[in-house]
């Protein structure tokens, strides 16, 4: 269902809708100062620590901001979801882009995280796939998201705890039966927020059944 609120304030900053963002971002000067962007790559191993659902054998993990469930990011990720905003998706994942271009090696792919077709139907897009369409405007890699679907229809992980998602990891996800023919040799997983690992671990380990060499993450935004 298309928020109306949303359609109205199109044109404000998706951190508080009151105030004009500063030209060309989507973020007022007020809430810009807010945002918790992950200074370094180089720091996102520490924020990691504690995340036992993801597999150790990782290429790399890239990110932009860190999520809490009382922060300023929660709001962002909340519109790009439930309130019908992709482009929110496109412009964060291209900053994100553009944060990591000298990162990518050439042969890498997106994949990003299926929605269930319900899902899409009912949301109009994946959140995901937006995101990898910002990472692919920047980094100038394609998109494939012929390998992943996912088979179970689960409430949202984001308004559950991390425990309640520990309990919900069984055959979310499976390989296509008409999987195309694997042209990359580095996947990188695309999804909004990590947050126990689960989901990250389940297409891991699927990617790495249809052949990929090397896998890497990249999100917008790291749980704390």
């Amino acid at each position: 269902m298309v928020d109306l609120r949303s359609l109205l304030f199109m044109n404000l900053c998706i951190g508080c809708y009151d105030t004009e963002p500063i030209e060309g971002k989507l973020f007022c000067l007020s809430c810009y100062v807010d945002i918790p962007y992950i200074k370094s790559q180089e720091s996102i191993p520490a924020l990691l620590i504690g995340k036992a659902d993801l597999p150790t054998e990782i290429q790399s993990f890239y990110s932009l901001m860190t999520y809490s469930k009382s922060g300023l990011i929660k709001k962002v990720i909340d519109s790009l979801k439930y309130k019908s905003r992709p482009d929110i998706g496109i412009k964060l994942g291209a900053q994100l882009g553009e944060t990591i271009r000298t990162m990518i090696p050439q042969d890498a792919v997106l994949i990003p995280v299926p929605l269930h077709p319900k899902r899409q139907h009912k949301r109009g897009y994946n959140q995901a796939h937006k995101i990898a369409e910002g990472l692919s405007s920047q980094l100038e890699i394609p998109i494939n998201d012929t390998v992943l679907k996912r088979i179970k229809y689960n409430e949202s992980q984001t308004k559950k705890s991390a425990q309640e998602r520990k309990g919900v990891k069984d055959q979310k996800f499976a390989l296509r039966k008409n999987l195309n023919v694997i042209t990359h040799s580095h996947a990188i997983i695309v999804d909004d927020i990590i947050t126990t690992g689960s989901t990250i671990s389940a297409c891991y380990h699927l990617l790495k059944e249809a052949g990929y060499q090397k896998i890497s993450v990249a999100t917008l935004a790291i749980t704390i």
